[in-house]
């Protein structure tokens, strides 16, 4: 999967109220339909790096920058939905690859690829150590497992040693992190 950088920027947020036509080929119905767009852009991008411009198209009232903001939110959270389909397929567990062919089977492996992209996510979230508890992604005894495995992988110095409490989930990620080399 691949890392994320955060940063701090600062941002302009326009919005207005727009009418599209609709196509010609369209013969029923209105002429036009009302959407409302919105442009977050970045002010003042850092040199080197892509600026933030998205342009939103909704069809959610938006008349304040409260509701902007809201929309905005919105396909914030879209990416999530974008790195979990990312880690389904080609830059994770390459379920478009599988050989199966009975549609029941292609359906059990989807669901059990589902549920590890997912757990994957919300271990890459981890290192950040977000504060998340361990439990959310791993029982007792896979903890357990966790923690007969981690003496093998700590070093010698302070600096090689799981920083994070083994009740976070951080501290699993570190572990998992290791193992991957």
């Amino acid at each position: 999967m691949q890392q994320t950088t955060h940063r701090t920027v600062d941002l302009t947020v326009k919005f207005t109220k727009v009418h599209l036509q609709k196509p010609s080929r369209v013969k029923e119905g209105k002429e036009w339909i009302q959407v409302y767009a919105i442009e977050v852009k970045e002010i003042d991008p850092v040199q080197g790096v892509e600026p933030i411009c998205w342009r939103l198209l909704t069809t959610h009232q938006v008349d304040s920058l409260e509701k902007a903001m809201q929309i905005v939110g919105y396909y914030k959270q879209r990416w999530w939905i974008e790195q979990l389909f990312r880690t389904l397929k080609k830059q994770g567990l390459k379920l478009e690859d599988t050989q199966l062919e009975d549609g029941e089977a292609i359906e059990k492996l989807s669901v059990y690829a589902l549920v590890t992209a997912l757990k994957i996510m919300q271990l890459v979230k981890a290192r950040n150590d977000n504060g998340v508890k361990i439990t959310a992604v791993f029982d007792h005894s896979e903890q357990q497992c966790l923690k007969d495995i981690l003496p093998k992988l700590n070093g010698k110095t302070l600096k090689q040693q799981n920083p994070y409490q083994s009740s976070q989930l951080a501290w699993a990620t570190w572990i998992v992190a290791r193992l991957g080399g």
